[in-house]
């Protein structure tokens, strides 16, 4: 009888694991100050290994106990007021488009009257603007067992309906 529960218990945890297993490819276009554009590839994934869970951003994978909490995209400005992603460029950029499962994370240059932004730019996720506060800002993508349960931003404003 005790066997019986053991294995009944180790199932059902089996099958909550892989319950909480996800799959987020992201795909996109960076511009560069030049007009060149480039692909942008980076998505998310959790899936069960032989260590337990692998987690993955973009290409790099990591062998995690849990699934994580978020994960942060750190965006920061240069003096020229060009943009720096880590994860998405080895080079500053002026503008990308992101689209992960379901959501749209945009980045434009986009010069609005009266001013709102540092540099000029709007961040503009699921059709909800925002404006950089400072030179640097993050997103903030937390997740749940199927994949993103939300985003925030850290370093940004929301935008209250006064652009253009």
């Amino acid at each position: 009888m005790f066997k019986k529960m053991v294995l009944a218990t180790l199932l059902t945890v089996t099958s909550l694991a892989s319950q909480a297993e996800f799959n987020l490819p992201g795909s996109g276009v960076i511009r560069f100050p030049t007009g060149t554009e480039t692909p942008l590839n980076f998505g998310f994934s959790f899936t069960q290994s032989q260590f337990g869970y692998a987690f993955t951003a973009g290409k790099q994978e990591m062998d995690v106990s849990q699934l994580p909490e978020k994960y942060s995209i750190w965006l920061g400005l240069n003096k020229d007021n060009l943009v720096y992603v880590q994860e998405f460029a080895p080079a500053y950029f002026t503008e990308f488009e992101w689209f992960l499962d379901e959501n749209s994370i945009v980045l434009e240059k986009k010069v609005l009257s009266p001013k709102r932004s540092v540099g000029d730019y709007v961040l503009t996720i699921n059709n909800i603007s925002y404006f950089f506060k400072g030179k640097q800002g993050s997103i903030d993508l937390y997740f749940n067992d199927q994949g993103i349960k939300e985003i925030e931003t850290t370093g940004f404003v929301k935008d209250i309906g006064m652009s253009e």
